[in-house]
């Protein structure tokens, strides 16, 4: 099993580059499956998001050395 949020996201994408190599002739392009590889290219990690379309923002935040805050969606 992996250990760290990148041993598992490259376990994750092995997976993923496996079966689409092994079944590109029967996958389809719909939304469906696009949804589904989000999933399982996430399976191991611990994303409550992996599989599901995003419901907010990612949100950058900057604190300068002044204690201003600058962000960005």
């Amino acid at each position: 099993m992996p250990k760290t949020r990148e041993e598992q996201e490259i376990v994750g994408y092995r997976d993923m580059l496996s079966i689409s190599y092994d079944s590109h002739d029967h996958i389809s392009p719909k939304l469906s499956i696009i949804l589904q590889f989000h999933r399982d290219l996430y399976k191991f990690g611990e994303l409550e998001t992996r599989g599901k379309y995003k419901s907010s923002h990612n949100i950058i935040e900057e604190i300068d050395t002044s204690g201003n805050t600058d962000w960005t969606i």
